[in-house]
């Protein structure tokens, strides 16, 4: 009888933290929607008619738009990513409404917090840390008065973001070679449209051959990387119009504090308190409200989701705790290094990377709730538990006041015809 309570206990415990975590994902993600297109999108949602005007069927002319522009930026610039001018100008020309593309951003950026989820049980061996991740995300996932990668620039963000963790998941938990292929496929379809990728393959080796001891898995992503870091290379040194603003210097004197203001921008609520911001007015009801209706679910999540069981091993929050880091940091360094950034990031900003820098800060927050409740189940005592009580209220607290903040920056958006 006790057993058989017990049971249904723990169903109802995974369909509520199932039902937060969906409900905060919607939250976090839901006001993409009701953004208007900006930056590049401006120009980009006229690709259909571009593609039309060539007289060609759209196929056709899309596959010639995608070589045409793939050659031209790697004659005269030395970049190589036809997988960014492949998705961008496919999205583009698949949704041709700006509620369709803004759904499909919706879908991308919950298809990232998914996998982020996914890769941190990966390691963990648990499921409910999911649940623990999902708040987290909800906490630092947030859209930007300035340049934004999850509204706007088709996505690219995410959906890099997706192919290197969706990657690194089948290396950690797949089993056989087709596992292996499908690894690479995504990890090389995501180094030809964003570059930083290249950055991560030596973090990502390691975590691989630390989990699973296979020199071959681990060794699986290396090989692509080599051949379009050479690829790279070899453009770059025969480009005829390499443009000065996204050259790398080294030697500049804002070189540090670019990158104190890129890795900044990834950190809750940066858009209000990084010295120098814009202020962003929250209205001090919209914050209120969202106390209830958010912080509230955040923490019954939390505390559902404290484990009952063995608690995740040290090794795994090391890892967890070394992959957050890679994902926050690494990105930062080649903004702050391109000389364009190093002029044009506004305080509390961030350039696109910062899409990166959320699930990474997102990461170490989890990690560190996590490592409070081992010290809690280790050394139980007041102290601990209002350690791990304060750090569950102010986490809570800091995912209310983002998705108050979100609302905020979407009805200061200006809609434009066209």
């Amino acid at each position: 009888m006790k057993q058989g309570l017990t049971a249904r206990l723990e169903r109802h415990r995974a369909v509520v933290l199932t039902g937060i975590c969906l409900y905060l994902t919607f939250v976090t993600t839901v006001p993409i929607l009701f953004t208007p297109y900006r930056h590049d999108d401006i120009i980009n949602q006229h690709t259909p008619e571009v593609l039309a005007a060539s007289g060609a069927s759209l196929p056709v002319a899309l596959v010639r738009s995608i070589a045409d522009y793939t050659e031209r930026w790697a004659v005269a610039q030395g970049r190589f990513f036809p997988g960014s001018v492949a998705w961008t100008q496919t999205v583009f020309s698949v949704f041709r409404s700006r509620e369709s593309y803004k759904l499909f951003l919706c879908v991308l950026a919950g298809l990232m917090i998914f996998l982020a989820a996914m890769l941190f049980v990966a390691l963990t061996r648990q499921q409910r840390t999911a649940a623990v991740m999902i708040v987290a995300l909800s906490a630092t996932v947030t859209l930007r008065t300035w340049v934004d990668g999850l509204y706007s620039f088709a996505g690219l963000l995410p959906l890099t973001l997706c192919l290197a963790i969706g990657s690194t998941l089948l290396l950690l938990r797949g089993r056989g070679a087709w596992s292996v292929a499908a690894a690479v496929a995504l990890w090389s379809f995501g180094l030809v449209t964003y570059e930083i990728i290249i950055l991560l393959t030596p973090v990502v080796c390691l975590l691989v051959w630390l989990e699973r001891r296979s020199l071959g898995r681990a060794l699986a992503l290396l090989w692509p990387t080599l051949a379009d870091g050479i690829l790279v290379l070899y453009l770059r040194s025969h480009a005829t119009l390499v443009d000065p603003a996204y050259s790398i210097d080294l030697h500049s004197p804002n070189l540090l504090s670019t990158y104190v203001k890129q890795a900044g921008s990834a950190l809750p609520l940066s858009q209000l308190w990084f010295p120098g911001a814009q202020a962003i007015h929250v209205p001090p009801g919209l914050a209120a409200l969202a106390i209830p209706l958010v912080a509230v679910p955040a923490a019954v999540a939390l505390l559902a989701a404290l484990p009952q069981g063995p608690l995740p091993s040290r090794r795994a929050l090391l890892l967890l705790a070394l992959t957050g880091a890679t994902l926050w940091l690494i990105p930062s360094a080649l903004t702050a290094a391109t000389a364009r950034w190093q002029t044009e990031i506004p305080p509390g900003q961030g350039y696109l990377s910062v899409v990166w820098g959320y699930v990474g800060v997102a990461m170490l927050l989890a990690v560190a709730w996590l490592a409070l409740v081992r010290w809690h189940r280790q050394s139980p005592g007041r102290l601990s538990r209002s350690a791990l009580l304060g750090a569950t209220g102010a986490l809570s607290l800091v995912v209310a006041l983002n998705a108050a903040q979100t609302l905020a920056i979407v009805s200061s958006f200006t809609f434009v015809a066209g």
